[in-house]
């Protein structure tokens, strides 16, 4: 499975609307397919649950800052809690999976700030 890349929706709006008087009408239809295929776009961190939705163009479909149901929920490698979004790298704690929020601030970054002699 290809890794995604992820953008918000406040970016990828900018996008499509300077791409779309940039491009031809084909190349505008084959940046959207491509976008749509390889991109996730979540909502602004700033944006809270409350905040509507914005369409966006061209049935790009915006996920809720990764709680979405099309985001599914994730076990973290170092607490074993369940916890939707993206998850942290924890490392250097584990080389594998990811963690929760909870973990990644309470665990992660002191063991790396430990490891920098911070």
């Amino acid at each position: 499975m290809a890794i995604k890349n992820s953008v918000s929706d406040t970016v990828a709006r900018a996008w499509f609307d300077r791409y779309k008087k940039e491009m031809t009408s084909s190349e505008y239809d084959k940046y959207v397919s491509d976008f749509k295929k390889d991109t996730i776009v979540y909502r602004a961190s700033w944006k809270t649950a409350e905040t509507p939705n914005e369409p966006m163009p061209d049935g790009i479909e915006v996920q809720l800052n990764g709680a979405s149901d099309k985001v599914d929920s994730k076990i973290c490698v170092l607490c074993n809690k369940e916890f939707t979004g993206w998850g942290n790298n924890p490392e250097p704690l584990s080389n594998v999976g990811v963690c929760c929020k909870t973990c990644n601030n309470e665990k992660v970054i002191p063991k790396r700030m430990e490891e920098l002699d911070v």
